[in-house]
């Protein structure tokens, strides 16, 4: 991100201290294909000095749960927890690299760019705490870990210009960021004061989150 305000367009100003990402429940839609495959629901629980989002959803007619333990002044991952049919994995990002624990071993991975980091599984946590970790830090590019098809596995995801109309429902008052991964553009929306996502979309995946009323 080059400085950041400029880059992400924050235009509506900063959060007031204690603002971003408040406690609270959110329901989103998960749209695959342009069809909806799942829905989600995360809880932010912001208390004490610690910040955590958990999500809960059905894949497949399994349920799968997360827990993110998130930096509260960075807003980066710090630690991930995902449980799916009655198995565990773990992934700690205590600085520059991150183990994925499991009951065969663990596997180390160093950061693809100097940044944050998150954690991306296909739902729609990976992108509840991004909005606030974009406004917070100054990095050019961030660091997405995932335990994918080929394995455990971390590639950088540089910042790009928000370019994208938003999509219907989305408040005027929101702005946006934009992200590349995978070649594919991933836009965000979201409140400027709270960092609430409101709409995420990739349209070259065909990926696509919506907040519910």
């Amino acid at each position: 991100m080059i400085p950041l305000v400029a880059a992400v367009a924050l235009a509506s100003g900063a959060a007031a201290p204690g603002a971003a990402l408040p406690s609270g429940t959110y329901s989103y839609e998960i749209y695959s294909d342009g069809k909806p495959v799942a829905k989600s629901t995360i809880v932010i629980h912001n208390a004490n000095g610690s910040l955590q989002i958990t999500e809960a959803t059905i894949l497949q007619g399994d349920p799968v749960a997360s827990t993110r333990t998130i930096d509260p002044a960075t807003f980066a991952t710090l630690k991930y927890t995902i449980t799916v049919q009655g198995t565990e994995d773990t992934i700690d990002i205590p600085s520059n690299a991150a183990t994925w624990r499991r009951a065969s071993g663990d596997k180390t991975v160093s950061q693809a760019v100097a940044g944050p980091s998150m954690v991306f599984d296909f739902f729609a946590g990976p992108y509840a705490a991004l909005p606030a970790m974009l406004h917070a830090t100054t990095a050019k590019a961030f660091n997405v870990y995932c335990i994918c098809f080929t394995g455990f596995d971390v590639k950088p995801a540089p910042i790009v210009p928000a370019t994208a109309a938003p999509p219907a429902g989305v408040p005027k008052t929101d702005v946006s960021a934009a992200f590349e991964f995978d070649d594919a553009v991933v836009t965000l929306w979201y409140d400027p004061v709270t960092f609430v996502l409101h709409a995420m979309d990739a349209p070259k995946a065909q990926f696509r989150i919506v907040l519910l009323p």
